[in-house]
């Protein structure tokens, strides 16, 4: 989930919230996806104050890609941050920060790398710097 502050000119990112077909079901009827659409927000809502710490309100689903785990599916958020203090859980996460889009450009300058360009994570980055 990636989440950027009120005025959207800082980027916190989080890793990985595993969701297996097996837990949740949208093969029944149309309200039942509506409730399983709602139910992702909660989740991805749920992981980034449990993983990082940040509480995130407005939550829009970007993404989603296949992990390599059988019958599992890795989902993209972009989520807007209600607070931006960083609490990180080093069970969950190895490293989170807040990052401009100029700090962005300049990723080398951090000892960090941007994520592959075949992965959500990237997309999610992509957006952000491109104004969506």
């Amino acid at each position: 989930v990636e989440a950027r502050d009120a005025a959207g000119g800082r980027l916190g990112a989080t890793r990985r919230a595993v969701l297996s077909d097996r837990q949740h079901r949208a093969d029944h009827d149309p309200g039942e996806k509506c409730g399983l659409i709602l139910q992702l927000r909660l989740m991805a809502i749920h992981q980034v104050f449990e993983e990082s710490g940040v509480k995130v309100g407005e939550v829009r689903y970007m993404a989603s890609q296949p992990w390599p785990f059988p019958s599992s599916l890795m989902l993209g958020f972009h989520a807007e941050a209600l607070t931006t203090e960083l609490n990180i859980d080093p069970n969950e996460l190895e490293d989170a920060r807040w990052m401009t889009r100029e700090q962005i450009d300049r990723i080398e300058d951090f000892d960090m790398e941007l994520p592959r360009r075949d992965s959500i994570a990237w997309r999610l980055v992509k957006a952000w710097m491109d104004g969506l």
